[in-house]
């Protein structure tokens, strides 16, 4: 049976495209919508996506109008692909229980792996990954930082970015460069680490 996590993946992967993401952003920036809608906008194929930003102005006042505009791009994904849907709504059922579907067995490096890419995809954004580019090139970071910077959602990376002068100053104190910024992405989400650690 595929786990829900590797059907995330794969469905991220095959609808991967320049145009649907440069528009997820877009409705996302102009909504404020979270890391979960946007989950789910990049579920829907290239011609479902375009079905819905075709809706134009009554999109718009829709969101405008909903209580919780997360809640309504779900629901909008669920009718345009109840199998979209239905992945964003066991994803949540999952997070929100605290589920890890191999948390009873030893680490498999294929689900962390699959876990690994979906992060990927959920958290990454244009500015993001030039950000970290740039973080990783001035700092000379080795690669497993390079990945568990990538591993951050935005909202972390950015407190970590926003600390830079204080990090350009703590790096001439400390033997290990890569061993300090390591041990601020871990502050920031210590699930990060275990993923690294588990590859």
């Amino acid at each position: 049976m595929v786990s829900v996590v590797d059907q995330v993946s794969k469905r991220l992967e095959d609808n991967k495209c320049d145009e649907g993401m440069q528009a997820i952003e877009q409705l996302a920036a102009e909504h404020d919508l979270g890391e979960e809608a946007q989950l789910a906008l990049r579920l829907l194929s290239p011609a479902e996506l375009q079905e819905l930003c075709a809706g134009g102005d009554e999109l718009r006042e829709k969101l405008n109008a909903a209580t919780d505009k997360g809640d309504m791009i779900r629901q909008l994904v669920g009718m345009l692909d109840p199998e979209a849907g239905r992945l964003v709504d066991e994803l949540k059922r999952m997070e929100e229980s605290g589920e890890d579907e191999v948390a009873a067995e030893p680490a498999n490096n294929g689900d962390i792996m699959a876990e690994v890419e979906l992060r990927l995809e959920k958290n990454k954004t244009a500015v993001g990954a030039a950000s970290i580019e740039q973080f990783k090139q001035e700092h000379d970071l080795n690669d497993e930082v390079h990945l568990g910077l990538k591993l951050l959602t935005p909202p972390h990376l950015d407190e970590l970015l926003a600390g830079e002068e204080d990090i350009k100053l703590k790096i001439t104190t400390v033997p290990d460069r890569n061993q300090l910024i390591m041990s601020l992405i871990s502050m920031l989400d210590p699930e990060v680490e275990r993923l690294l650690k588990g590859l």
